[in-house]
């Protein structure tokens, strides 16, 4: 392959999420394998842009109200940066930006799903989402289930189909705590966090229930969330209103978003996750490479990842707080059952190495460009 082949990624945000860790790494990798790297993002949303500017990726915002302005400024700018390949990063392909590429005469895209969940599944987004196929090369998924939904939802070709899962640097984590070790000394309680965005979807009020439960019985519990709000979507009021009215301010701590959560897991005794959806969550992948002990909501790929009879993890039924404080209770109260998933996480956070998923995506690209 020459060494002067483009490929332009777009995402809707840099905000600090999985899809944006995920892709900080592919991009990484992508230059390292002779890409010229092109980021395109359309919201203000960019804690991650000084971390794509540390590694010399350049990125571009791009944001017009008016349609035909949008078009003439995307074609200006994606002409400049003439990629071989586009590939999306984003919840559904979006039609009319597909075809706003090949307008563009860009014929090589690529779209990682990134996001079933919470989003308006309406007869027009269906058939949007249908022809989208018609123009793209491969719908890429991180996990089983979201391939398994999307082709059923959206009646996609399986041809057009391909898993890809998502993975950690387990090695490159490892190495961060060891040279860093002094600063993850766990202090006294039992500490339970939580990587979030505050929104509906995450499931936060089952978690909140769940752990005021356990706070009557034992005080010494301490419930770190870590998560900046969502636009438009009241649940940071919610979560606010439900600690002050039950007083657990002691007990329950939002933390807004960190670019470091190692010390939170670090100082974790358990890490839970109550969403309602989710497809591969990084944030399980991080807490696994932390051997951190793992309560989640059975829901999209999670059990693929902690296994469906509880191998890697306990799960708890979404929605459902009394089962998910059950869950919980089982791994506060049991030293030993602890231990035991302790060490499961550890195994199973280098089954998610993501050397095998850069190798994936490499090999896919190279067979894209031949």
């Amino acid at each position: 392959m020459a060494d002067d082949k483009s490929i332009l990624y777009i995402i809707f945000d840099l905000k600090r999420g999985g899809a944006q860790g995920m892709l900080y790494n592919l991009s990484a990798i992508a230059k390292l394998n002779k890409f010229n790297v092109n980021i395109l993002y359309f919201a203000k949303n960019d804690e991650m842009y000084k971390d794509f500017k540390e590694i010399q990726i350049p990125t571009y915002l791009f944001y017009k109200k008016r349609f035909i302005m949008q078009f003439i400024a995307f074609r200006k700018l994606i002409k400049k940066i003439s990629p071989d390949i586009v590939h999306l990063h984003t919840g559904l392909g979006g039609l009319g930006l597909v075809l706003f590429i090949r307008l563009c005469g860009f014929k090589k895209i690529l779209h990682t799903v990134h996001i079933l969940s919470g989003l308006k599944h309406t007869l027009r987004t269906g058939m949007f989402e249908f022809f989208s196929q018609f123009f793209i090369h491969k719908f890429v998924h991180v996990s089983e289930n979201s391939q398994k939904r999307h082709q059923s939802k959206y009646l996609v070709n399986k041809r057009k189909s391909l898993l890809i899962y998502n993975g950690i640097n387990y090695q490159k984590i490892r190495n961060k705590i060891r040279k860093n070790n002094e600063q993850y000394t766990k202090k006294s309680g039992f500490h339970i966090t939580t990587i979030a965005n505050l929104s509906e979807v995450k499931g936060h009020i089952y978690a909140l229930k769940a752990i005021q439960k356990l706070v009557v019985r034992h005080n010494q519990v301490y419930y770190h969330i870590v998560g900046a709000p969502r636009k438009n979507d009241n649940t940071h009021s919610t979560i606010d209103a439900y600690i002050k009215e039950n007083k657990l301010e002691s007990n329950i701590i939002c933390h807004g978003t960190q670019e470091d959560v190692y010390p939170f897991l670090l100082r974790s005794d358990l890490y839970l996750c109550t969403s309602e959806d989710e497809l591969l969550p990084m944030s399980i992948l991080e807490a696994m490479a932390c051997h951190v002990p793992i309560v989640a909501t059975r829901v999209g790929g999670i059990p693929e990842l902690l296994g469906r009879s509880n191998e890697f993890g306990l799960l708890a039924k979404p929605k459902d707080f009394e089962d998910i404080f059950y869950q919980i209770f089982r791994m506060y109260s049991d030293k030993a059952l602890r231990s035991y998933y302790t060490e499961q996480s550890k195994k199973r956070a280098m089954d998610f190495n993501f050397d095998n998923t850069l190798c994936k995506y490499i090999d896919l690209y190279n067979d894209l460009l031949t």
